[in-house]
């Protein structure tokens, strides 16, 4: 994610100072940051934290979100 972040930085930096166009990097930094946020995903902090709760009885029906599966060839961290 850091990589990305720095190289779409790093592009939006070298086309404004090419091409001078104010509107142009903004634009393309705010389509950017809206892909970014497509990619978010809710974190189960007691789960990280490894702590175990009881869970109240609204959480009880709400759909959990499959663990991320790294594509082949890429080594998870997590």
């Amino acid at each position: 994610m850091a990589r990305s972040i720095i190289a779409a930085v790093d592009g939006f930096s070298l086309a404004w100072l090419v091409d001078g166009d104010d509107e142009a990097g903004y634009q393309g930094l705010r389509l950017f940051a809206e892909h970014l946020a497509t990619l978010a995903v809710p974190v189960d902090e007691s789960a990280l934290l490894g702590a175990t709760r009881d869970a109240p009885e609204s959480d009880a029906d709400a759909p959990r979100l499959p663990s991320p599966v790294a594509p082949s060839g890429v080594a998870s961290l997590a």
